[in-house]
């Protein structure tokens, strides 16, 4: 399996709906870009499953004016993060 872009920090675990997740913060930078994101790994009957959130945003500063707006990444990680929590295994 890819690995994911380089690491920030220390995998850690996490649990989803019972599911034991190690989660691996990462991010990516490129002139003006950025990708920030989280990925979450587990095994199931011998299988390994991944879940990601990432978020990519842009510097407006490299944009046409009015052409961009401005986010709030951490409630876009939230809402992202609601919906990832619902998963689970169906058997």
């Amino acid at each position: 399996m890819e690995e994911p872009p380089p690491h920030v920090g220390s995998a850690y675990e996490e649990t989803v709906n019972g599911v034991t997740f190690t989660v691996i913060e990462t991010d990516g930078v490129a002139t003006g870009n950025l990708i920030d994101g989280y990925v979450y790994r587990s095994f199931h009957e011998n299988e390994c499953y991944e879940l990601d959130i990432r978020i990519a945003s842009s510097n407006p500063a490299y944009a046409d004016p009015g052409t961009m707006k401005n986010f709030s990444s951490k409630l876009v990680h939230h809402r992202l993060k609601q919906v990832l929590d619902t998963f689970k295994f169906i058997k």
